[in-house]
């Protein structure tokens, strides 16, 4: 009789034939043994199914499955949930890995031992496979892990709940640096939408909102690998499903006004809107830059002026959060005009540093 495993790491896969095999060797390093590795092959069309049925076929521990049809990471996340039996499960990107070989059993013991039902992870972000560089995605993540410790929030045994941490209502709604409780994923129906692009916003709410034992561990779980030249990944999008970004709002804010009526989480949800537009603002295609901005200026107007003003208050917030809010809230174009010039001078300068290196 097979032995049900302890964690179940989904990962959906379409067009990474480049990076699984770093991927397999991550999963095969791990300390933990008691785990199922679900892949769920998106339709992809170069090496990855071969890859992924060749290694399936030598190590038991991996399990494949393949959608006919490209339906996008949420949908295959979906699909992994529906097959998992770990009692926890943890999501991870086929172009990821993890940071350490003892990840998966940090991970599936600090849940255990804090008795939480969502455990928040850090991660590495390296933005150059060659020359690796550790950070944060933006400033105000480091801001939200450095309040964390102070208030002895990370690395105890201990849980907490959404309105004694909702400074991390604000962070990028990533669904891999965090592991779940699998009951807890089942018995509220929690899954990812059925869109190509911004399927975690919503997950990734619920959530955190529907939990009532949150914990947190500083230790980096994954690598997070991210390159700005790479057009396949997820991220760089600047195609029209870019636009799928207001359909998210428009359900994330149903389901917010839906359970719950305490509206401290207001200024919270504006401010993760805002950032996320500015997310967006930089990546959409320049052909649909004006009305990317327009229907952002548009998805901000029925806001009150005294959610702008709580916004203004809230924690964690500095002069340059400030100034941001209030150009994408009035002058979304020129912020994103703004931005784009601020990145190519900062490649240049990039660039210029390399070469003198050399």
């Amino acid at each position: 009789m097979q032995q049900v495993p302890l964690l179940s790491v989904i990962i959906p896969v379409h067009n990474s034939a480049h990076s699984l095999p770093r991927l397999f060797t991550s999963l095969q390093d791990q300390t933990l043994t008691s785990f199922e590795a679900i892949f769920v092959d998106d339709s992809s069309t170069d090496a990855s199914w071969d890859m992924l049925y060749d290694v399936s076929m030598r190590d038991t521990r991996f399990r494949v499955h393949r959608l006919q049809k490209n339906l996008g990471a949420g949908c295959a996340r979906n699909k992994g949930i529906e097959l998992a039996s770990g009692t926890f499960i943890h999501f991870l990107d086929s172009d990821d890995c993890y940071a350490s070989s003892n990840a998966l059993e940090r991970m599936a013991g600090y849940i255990e031992k804090s008795h939480a039902e969502v455990t928040v992870f850090r991660y590495n972000l390296i933005t150059s496979e060659h020359a690796p560089f550790y950070r944060s995605v933006n400033a105000y993540e480091q801001k939200v892990w450095n309040y964390l410790a102070q208030t002895a929030k990370v690395d105890n045994s201990s849980y907490h709940n959404i309105k004694d941490t909702q400074c991390l209502l604000a962070l990028p709604a990533f669904p891999w640096n965090k592991v779940y409780t699998r009951a807890f994923l089942l018995a509220h129906s929690i899954l990812f939408p059925r869109t190509m692009l911004h399927e975690d916003i919503l997950f990734s709410w619920k959530s955190l909102l529907l939990a009532e034992r949150i914990s947190f561990c500083s230790e980096p779980v994954v690598n997070y690998y991210y390159s700005y030249a790479n057009a396949a990944q997820a991220s760089n999008q600047k195609d029209a499903r870019r636009f799928e970004l207001f359909s998210a709002f428009d359900k994330l804010d149903t389901f917010v006004h839906t359970i719950t009526t305490d509206h401290s989480f207001s200024p919270w949800l504006l401010r993760f809107k805002i950032d996320t537009f500015s997310f967006g603002l930089g990546k959409i295609g320049t052909k649909q830059l004006s009305a990317f901005s327009t229907a952002v200026k548009q998805a901000l107007s029925g806001i009150s002026n005294a959610s702008w003003k709580e916004l203004k208050h809230l924690p964690l917030t500095g002069p340059i959060d400030r100034c941001k809010h209030f150009f994408i809230r009035f002058l979304p174009l020129f912020y994103a005009h703004t931005l784009r010039l601020l990145k190519k001078i900062i490649a240049i300068a990039l660039c210029q540093h390399r070469l003198r290196a050399l």
